[in-house]
C-alpha cells in the first residue's frame, strides 16, 4: 500500500471513529448556556449585527447581555450565525457543526502524528483523541464549540507553521497563512495565547535560520489582537475573576496553578470520574502539602529540561499541555477553577504522548496493537455514555448533582431546571385547559422549591437561589411566601436591582399598581438604566390613562429590552389612540414578530387595519381578515369575529359579513345593542352597494 494511499485509509477511519463514538450527540438538544448563547440570542438572528460581533465582548451579544467584557470571541459567533440561518432554532444542525469541527481537529492531529511518529503511532494518536472522553464537553455541549474553533484554528497554524520551517529559505509570504489562522484562533478563544509560546519552542528545540522572520509576525499579530480587543472593544481581563470566586493572593494562585496542573494530567490519563460541575479547592494558605505541588512542577519541568536534547518531541509535547492548559491554570483568576472543556487543546499531548510510546516499540506484536486498541475502545465507550448525560438539561444536572460530592451549585442547577420545565407544563397546562398537566408542572416546580431551600440551608443563599424561591412560590400561588422572600432578599442584598425588580413584579402581577408603581420609581431612581423597571412604570401610566408619560418609560425600555411583546403591545394601543397608524403598525408587527401568538396584538392589527377609513394607506381587510382568522382559532372571543365582518364588509362581501353578525348574535353576547347596530349598518352598506351607490 502507498503512503498516499495509507493516508486516506487513516483519514477514514479517523472519521469513522469520530462518527461512531459522538454520532449519538446529534440527538442532544439545547443545554445549559445554549439557551441565552442560542435558543435565545437574538444578535444570531441576522446577518446586520455581523459587524457587532467584532466591535462588542462576547458577552454583551447574548441573551444575558451581561457587562462583564472578560471575554472577545467574534468567531464563534458567527459560526452561531450561520447555524441560525441553515437550521433555525433545530439543535441538530448545531451539533453537527460541533461534530464537523471535532473531525477537523482529529485529522490535524492525524497529520502531525503521522509526521512526527509515523503511520501507526500517528494513526492511533489520532484515534486516541477523536474518541477522548474528555472532549464530550466541547462537543456534545454546542456551547462548547469555543475550544472546538481555537482548536481547530490552532492546530492549522502550527501545520502551516512547521511547513514554513520546511522552507530552505525562509519566506514572508508563506507567513500569511500562519498569521491568519493564528488571528481566527485568537477570534474564537483565549487558549491560543499559548501559540506565540509554543512556536518558541519549537525554535529552540529544532533550530532553524529565519527565526526573527517567522516569529515577528506572530507575536505582532497577538499585540494587535491585544491593542484592538481592549483599547477598541473593551475587553477587560482584569474583570475575570471578579465576583467568581474567592481567590488567594498571587503567591498562592501560582501553587494552585500546579495543583491544577497535576489534577488536570490525571483527568486525561484517566477520564473516569467526569463531572460538568468539576471545581477543585483552592490553596489557601502554606503548609508542607501545599509546597509539593510547586517542587513537582520544577520536577517536571527540570525532566523536560534535561530530555531537551535525547528527545525532543516529548519535551514539545510536555510544553503543549502546558502552555495551552496556562491560561486557565487561574494565576489570573477566571470565572471557574476547573473545567473539562479547558482540556480539549492541552489533550493533543497526552494522545501525541500514548503514540510516541507505541513509536518507541520497534516491532509492535500482536499484544500491543491489542492494547493500543483497547485503550481506544474504553475510551469510545465512555464517550458514548457521556454524551447522553449531555443529552438534555435534566439528565445534565440531575448527573451532575450526583457526581459533584454535594456541591450546592449543582443541586441549584438541578432545581432550577425543574422550574424552568415546571413552568412551562404549567402554563401549557392552562392555556389548553389540561390539569394534568398543571398537576405534572406543579410537581416539578414544587421539587425546584425543595431544591432551592436544600442548598440555600447549606450556604448557597445567593441572589439566583432567592429569586427562584420567589419565583416558584409565586409559581404555586403561595404569594405571602413570595413576598417574605424577596422582602428577606432585599434585606440580605440591599443594593441588588434583581430582588427589589423582582418583589415589583410581584406586585404589578397581583394588580397592586401603587406598591409596583412605588418599587419600580425608587429603582428607577437608583438605577437609571434598569429598562425592566420603566417597562413597569410605562404600562402602569397607560392603566392611569397618562399616554404621554407610558409611551416616554416604554420607548426607553423597548431600546434594552427587544424581546418583550407586551412593550410594543401597549405602545401600539397608544399611538392607535393618538392617530398614528403607521406607528402603532409598526409596534404591533414588531409585538408579534417577538411572540407569533400575541392575540391582543393580532386582534389589535386587525381592528386597525379593518376599521381604518376608505384611501387611507392602512385599509387593509385582507390583512384584516387573515389576522382576525388567525386569532379566532386561538380563541374564538367576539371581538375577534367582529373584526371578520368588518373585514368582509370591507371587501364587499356583505352576506359572509351579516352571516358573521347572525353567529355573533346566536352566541348570546351580554350586549348585544352594538351588534345589532353593526347588522343594520352592513345591512344598509349592502342595499346601497345593491343600488349603485357608494
Amino acid at each position: 500500500m502507498t503512503q498516499i494511499s495509507r493516508g486516506w485509509v487513516s483519514a477514514l477511519l479517523v472519521l469513522v471513529a469520530v462518527a461512531v463514538v459522538f454520532g449519538n450527540s446529534l440527538a442532544g438538544e439545547f443545554v445549559w448556556d445554549d439557551r441565552n448563547l442560542i435558543a435565545e440570542n437574538q444578535a444570531i438572528s441576522s446577518w446586520k449585527n455581523l459587524p457587532r460581533f467584532f466591535l462588542h465582548p462576547f458577552e454583551y451579544l447574548t441573551a444575558l447581555g451581561a457587562e462583564v467584557n472578560t471575554y472577545y470571541r467574534p468567531i464563534v459567533l458567527v459560526s452561531f450565525l450561520v447555524d441560525r440561518t441553515m437550521w433555525g432554532e433545530n439543535p441538530f444542525g448545531y451539533h453537527l457543526t460541533n461534530l464537523i469541527l471535532h473531525a477537523a481537529c482529529s485529522l490535524f492531529v492525524l497529520g502531525l502524528g503521522r509526521k512526527f511518529l509515523g503511520n501507526q503511532s500517528g494513526l492511533f494518536a489520532a484515534l486516541l483523541f477523536a474518541v477522548h472522553p474528555i472532549h464530550t464537553e466541547s462537543v456534545a455541549w454546542i456551547s462548547g464549540r469555543t475550544d472546538l474553533l481555537a482548536s481547530v484554528f490552532s492546530l492549522a497554524a502550527v501545520c502551516l507553521y512547521l511547513r514554513t520551517r520546511s522552507d530552505e529559505v525562509a519566506s514572508a509570504a508563506r507567513m500569511i497563512p500562519v498569521v491568519l489562522a493564528f488571528g481566527l484562533a485568537l477570534l474564537s478563544k483565549e487558549v491560543a495565547f499559548g501559540l506565540p509560546f509554543f512556536f518558541v519552542l519549537v525554535e529552540w528545540l529544532w533550530r532553524r535560520e529565519g527565526v526573527a522572520l517567522r516569529l515577528v509576525p506572530i507575536v505582532a499579530t497577538l499585540a494587535i489582537y491585544v491593542i484592538f480587543s481592549q483599547g477598541i472593544v473593551g475587553m477587560n481581563p482584569l474583570a475575570f475573576g471578579e465576583g467568581f470566586n474567592d481567590a488567594p493572593g498571587l503567591v498562592l494562585r501560582v501553587i494552585t496553578s500546579g495543583k491544577l496542573l497535576f489534577l488536570y494530567a490525571m483527568k486525561v490519563m484517566f477520564p473516569l470520574l467526569l463531572n460538568a460541575e468539576w471545581e477543585p479547592d483552592w490553596i489557601g494558605s502554606f503548609s508542607v502539602d501545599a509546597l509539593l505541588w510547586p517542587f513537582l512542577c520544577a520536577l517536571a519541568l527540570w525532566g523536560l529540561f534535561s530530555l531537551r536534547r535525547k528527545n525532543p518531541l516529548l519535551v514539545a509535547l510536555g510544553g503543549w499541555f502546558i502552555l495551552f492548559l496556562g491560561p486557565v491554570l487561574n494565576v489570573v483568576p477566571i470565572k471557574e477553577i476547573g473545567a473539562e472543556r479547558f482540556l480539549y487543546l492541552p489533550s493533543v499531548a497526552f494522545a501525541g504522548l500514548l503514540g510516541l510510546w507505541l513509536s518507541w516499540v520497534k516491532e509492535p506484536g500482536k499484544r500491543i496493537i491489542v492494547l493500543a486498541g483497547l485503550i481506544v475502545l474504553l475510551f469510545g465507550v465512555r464517550t458514548v455514555e457521556r454524551n447522553l448525560d449531555w443529552s438534555n438539561d435534566l439528565r445534565l444536572f440531575a448527573v451532575t448533582a450526583q457526581d459533584a460530592k454535594g456541591q450546592p451549585r449543582a443541586k441549584f442547577n438541578l432545581a432550577r431546571e425543574h422550574h424552568r420545565q415546571g413552568l412551562e407544563l404549567l402554563n401549557r397546562g392552562k392555556a389548553e385547559g389540561d390539569p394534568t398537566l398543571e398537576a405534572r408542572g406543579r410537581e416539578r416546580i414544587e421539587k425546584a422549591l425543595r431544591g432551592y431551600r436544600e442548598v440555600s440551608a447549606e450556604g448557597f443563599g445567593n441572589l439566583s437561589v432567592v429569586l427562584g424561591l420567589g419565583q416558584a412560590f409565586l409559581a404555586l400561588d403561595e404569594i405571602q411566601e413570595a413576598v417574605r422572600t424577596y422582602q428577606d432578599g432585599i434585606d440580605k442584598f440591599p443594593d441588588s436591582v434583581e430582588v427589589s425588580y423582582g418583589l415589583c413584579e410581584l406586585f404589578f402581577k397581583l394588580g397592586d399598581d401603587d406598591k409596583a408603581r412605588e418599587l419600580a420609581e425608587a429603582i428607577v431612581e437608583k438605577f437609571p438604566e434598569f429598562a425592566e423597571a420603566r417597562r413597569v412604570l410605562g404600562i402602569l401610566a397607560y392603566r392611569r390613562g397618562d399616554l404621554l408619560g407610558a409611551e416616554k418609560e416604554l420607548t426607553q425600555a423597548a431600546v434594552a429590552l427587544p424581546s418583550q411583546s407586551d412593550i410594543f403591545q401597549v405602545l401600539g394601543v397608544i399611538y392607535s389612540r393618538q392617530r398614528r397608524p403607521a406607528e402603532a403598525v409598526l409596534s404591533y408587527q414588531q409585538a408579534l414578530e417577538i411572540d407569533p401568538v400575541d392575540l391582543t396584538s393580532m386582534g389589535n392589527l386587525a381592528k386597525l387595519f379593518a376599521y381604518m377609513p376608505l384611501g387611507s394607506p392602512f385599509h387593509r381587510p385582507s390583512a384584516a381578515l387573515e389576522l382576525a382568522k388567525r386569532a379566532s382559532r386561538y380563541d374564538p372571543r367576539v371581538e375577534f369575529f367582529e373584526t371578520i365582518a368588518q373585514a368582509y364588509a370591507g371587501l364587499g362581501d356583505f352576506e359572509k359579513a351579516l352571516e358573521t353578525v347572525e353567529e355573533i348574535l346566536a352566541s348570546n353576547p351580554p350586549n348585544p345593542q352594538p351588534y345589532l347596530e353593526m347588522k343594520a349598518r352592513i345591512t344598509d352598506w349592502r342595499d346601497r352597494a345593491a343600488a349603485g351607490g357608494e
